[in-house]
């Protein structure tokens, strides 16, 4: 099992740093390999900006902006003793395609026992899980991204449509602990996208 690096986001200087932080327990990731840019979030686009730019859940986020509550699906997991990332992707209701791509990784230490049970059951969205259980949460997003057709970041995923796509980088809060550090790349269904 790989050891994770456990470096905050908050001490990464840039948002490669961060992206490598985050992906790098994972195999197949290679941060030479991908091209993408970090944007203003005020240069993020419609209607990425509204997915992305706010200090929200993006369980809720997307819940209200296709009406379907998502379903998670995660792809690889790592545990290194209350460390715990995952490689995860979002559908929305019963539709096959994703609508979030995204890597977390949490200090379950910081969480009460039965959250972090629940999380790891990984039978719902994060935010859905401590949205119900009601921790005090305050959401820090760090770097806005913008990653352009063929992305190597997407592509890792195993996302065959090539984009562009748009994400964040951030880090929720739990009782004032920074708990949980999130990238989440919003892939909008072709109806969707107003680009």
């Amino acid at each position: 099992m790989n050891t994770l690096l456990h470096k905050p986001l908050a001490g990464r200087a840039t948002a490669r740093e961060s992206l490598d932080e985050l992906c790098g327990a994972f195999p197949g990731y290679r941060a030479s390999a991908d091209a993408f840019q970090e944007v203003a979030g005020d240069a993020v686009p419609q209607p990425y900006h509204k997915l992305l730019v706010h200090k929200r859940h993006m369980t809720v986020t997307l819940t209200e902006h296709f009406g379907l509550s998502p379903n998670l699906y995660v792809m690889d997991e790592r545990r290194d003793g209350n460390w715990y990332s995952r490689k995860i992707f979002l559908t929305a209701g019963n539709k096959a395609e994703s609508i979030e791509l995204g890597v977390v990784r949490m200090d379950l230490s910081c969480l009460r026992e039965n959250v972090a049970q629940q999380i790891l059951r990984k039978q719902m969205p994060l935010g859905a899980i401590l949205t119900e259980h009601h921790v005090l949460r305050r959401i820090e997003p760090r770097h806005y991204l913008f990653f352009p057709k063929g992305s190597a970041v997407v592509r890792w995923f195993g996302h065959d449509n090539a984009g562009p796509f748009y994400g964040r980088l951030g880090t929720i809060h739990c009782n004032e602990k920074p708990a949980i550090e999130v990238l989440e790349i919003v892939t909008l269904w072709k109806e969707k996208i107003q680009l």
